[in-house]
C-alpha cells in the first residue's frame, strides 16, 4: 500500500486528535473561571457570616443594655430607630447569603458536570493517542518493508542487467563464428570433419 495513501488514512484521526484537544483546553479554562468564581463567593459568605454574628453580638448587647435599664422599647423612638433598623439589615443579609449560597450550588453542579466531562474528553485523547501512535508503528514498518523492497528490487534488476550483457556477448560470439563457418564452407579434400574441428576450435577460443 501506498505510504502517502496511508497518511491521508490517518487524517481524519489527526484532526479529531486536535479538536479533542482543543475542546479539552477550553474545557479547563471554563472550570478554571468557574473555581475562581466558586472561591469569591465562598470569601463573601465568610465575610458576610463574620459580619451577621458581629450584629447579632451587637443585638445581644443592645438586649443586655435594655433589660439592666429597664427600658421600655414598646415606646417612644428606640423600637423604630434602633430594632428596625437591626430587622431590615438581618434581612437584607440573610437574603443576599441565600442568593449567594444559591448561585454557588448552581456553580458547584456545573463545576461537576464539567470535570466529567473533561475526564470523558480526556479518556477520548487517550484513545486516540494511542491509536495515532499503533498507525504511526504501522506506517514506520510499512516504510521500512517498503526500503527492503526497493533495495531488493535494484539488486535484481542489477543482476538482470549483468546476465543480459552475457546473454548479449554470447551472441556475438556466436554470430562470429557462424560467419566463419560460411566462408570457409566445404573443404576441397572433402574432409569436412577436420573443417569442422577446426572452427569448433576457433569459437572457443
Amino acid at each position: 500500500m501506498d505510504i502517502l495513501r496511508i497518511f491521508k488514512m490517518q487524517e481524519p484521526i489527526s484532526k479529531d486528535l486536535l479538536s479533542k484537544k482543543t475542546d479539552i483546553g477550553k474545557y479547563k479554562e471554563f472550570v478554571q473561571e468557574k473555581d475562581v468564581i466558586l472561591k469569591n463567593q465562598k470569601e463573601k459568605i465568610k465575610d458576610l457570616e463574620q459580619h451577621i454574628g458581629e450584629l447579632k453580638e451587637r443585638n445581644l448587647e443592645l438586649e443586655s443594655i435594655i433589660k439592666t435599664n429597664n427600658i421600655d422599647i414598646t415606646k417612644g423612638q428606640f423600637k423604630s430607630s434602633t430594632s428596625n433598623e437591626f430587622q431590615r439589615t438581618m434581612q437584607a443579609y440573610e437574603d443576599f447569603i441565600k442568593e449567594i449560597v444559591h448561585e454557588k450550588e448552581q456553580l458547584e453542579a456545573e463545576n461537576y458536570t464539567f470535570k466529567n466531562h473533561i475526564n470523558k474528553l480526556d479518556e477520548a485523547f487517550h484513545t486516540l493517542i494511542q491509536k495515532y501512535e499503533t498507525a504511526k508503528a504501522i506506517i514506520q514498518g510499512l516504510k521500512r518493508n517498503e526500503d527492503i523492497l526497493i533495495r531488493r528490487n535494484q539488486e535484481h534488476e542489477n543482476l538482470v542487467n549483468k546476465l543480459n550483457k552475457k546473454c548479449d556477448t554470447g551472441s556475438n560470439k556466436n554470430t562470429k563464428n557462424s560467419k566463419t563457418f560460411n566462408k570457409i564452407g566445404k573443404p576441397p579434400n572433402g574432409n569436412s570433419q577436420n573443417t569442422y574441428s577446426e572452427i569448433g576450435t576457433k569459437c572457443t577460443k
